[in-house]
């Protein structure tokens, strides 16, 4: 549940480009693409130490405290 709900927010960005926020933002392509990559970013870089933080407090901790902090951002 917990990846999936993690695809759409990823995703929904997709889905904005379709609605007109490349339009409404006057953003070229090229600034899309940037914002689009700057979205992965903090998961690229949080993929370590959530790792290492899973193996030693265990993901019964680990996954309740990441949807709660997710749900907060």
């Amino acid at each position: 549940m917990f990846v999936l709900l993690s695809f759409m927010d990823r995703s929904n960005i997709g889905n904005a480009r379709v609605a007109g926020l490349t339009k409404s933002l006057h953003m070229t392509n090229n600034q899309f693409s940037t914002a689009l990559t700057m979205t992965y970013v903090p998961y690229v870089l949080m993929e370590i130490p959530m790792n290492l933080l899973m193996k030693r407090l265990g993901a019964n901790v680990t996954l309740p405290i990441t949807a709660i902090l997710w749900g907060i951002v």
